[in-house]
């Protein structure tokens, strides 16, 4: 089957393949399954901010949740508010569709619209 390519997340293939590939992923369910887009969604945000945990040598604390991580006020000092902000949709919105919630295809383009943001501020600030 091969990677699957992505039309807005590849800028991030080199240094974090995986997200690239969950973005691809993500694309792909956006029209015909968008709550699988959004669980692909989160997943990719769950790495997103663990990454920064590592890279920025943060406490994570013992068994913190996504929302533990995400609001943590020294999470919070380094990211900018517009990215919180992003991560924050795709997080509640990841949740709905894990838990079985409807979602529309316009809520998960959207989202992948939010995830790609937050991946251009990755590739930005840290892409090197």
């Amino acid at each position: 089957m091969g990677t699957p390519k992505s039309v807005n997340f590849e800028m991030l293939r080199t240094r974090w393949p995986e997200l690239a590939n969950l973005g691809a992923v993500a694309e792909q369910y956006v029209h015909t399954d968008p709550e699988s887009c959004l669980v692909k969604l989160r997943n990719y945000l769950e790495l997103v901010v663990r990454w920064i945990y590592r890279d920025q040598r943060l406490e994570q604390g013992y068994r913190a949740s996504l929302y533990d991580l995400i609001k943590d006020d020294v999470f919070q000092s380094v990211i900018p508010t517009s990215v919180t902000l992003k991560m924050d949709a795709l997080r509640i919105h990841g949740n709905r569709a894990a838990h079985g919630d409807h979602i529309k295809p316009k809520d998960a383009l959207w989202l992948l619209q939010e995830a790609f943001y937050v991946g251009g501020w990755m590739y930005l600030s840290h892409g090197n």
